[in-house]
């Protein structure tokens, strides 16, 4: 019943719901828990707050649906929550993460997602390069270079690929001398 009446709200979209919605978070049920997640996500900008504080829930589906909202949000106030969340012990919270971050596209999370280069689960590092190339931040260079050798192939070329489009000197030299090593052209 609470998950029907926390859908509801969610439906209806009216912004005088994200407190009883917040309320909400704390419901002893993790399935009432991911609706209100879903629900605050549909009411934007007024629901960061208690969607920031869901990316610490005990259930990782809320974790990473609050980082999934906060990132389709795009508020810039969401970047300093949402680096903290790239430490959570789930690796699908740490993707949906740096998905999020890389949808902002807010300068601060440049170093963060270049310490996701090295996070141990592939899939988050090759989102860690999507990202850092819609941010197209000059800084990534030299890591994006080292992710050339990531033992990873798809992380290698999606890194080719942020280099390409980061472009510049630099990128051009390491996008040669790699293309040299490995006999493509």
């Amino acid at each position: 019943m609470r998950r029907r009446v926390v859908e509801t709200l969610g439906e209806i979209g009216d912004l005088r719901a994200v407190e009883p919605l917040s309320t909400a978070l704390k419901d002893e049920e993790p399935e009432v828990r991911r609706q209100v997640v879903e629900a605050l996500r549909k009411m934007g900008v007024p629901a960061i707050e208690p969607l920031s504080t869901a990316l610490k829930d005990e259930e990782p589906e809320v974790r990473r649906g609050a980082a999934k909202a906060l990132g389709e949000i795009g508020d810039p106030r969401v970047v300093e929550p949402l680096i903290a969340a790239l430490k959570d012990e789930e690796p699908e919270v740490r993707r949906r993460t740096v998905e999020a971050l890389g949808e902002i596209g807010d300068p601060r999370a440049v170093e963060p997602l270049i310490a996701a280069l090295k996070d141990e689960e592939p899939e988050v590092r090759r989102r860690a390069v999507e990202a850092l190339e819609k941010i197209k931040d000059p800084c990534a260079v030299e890591p994006l270079i080292a992710a050339l050798k990531d033992e990873d192939l798809e992380v290698r070329r999606r890194a080719v690929e942020a280099l390409e489009e980061i472009g510049t000197s630099k990128t051009v030299f390491a996008l040669d001398v790699e293309n040299e090593s490995t006999g493509e052209v």
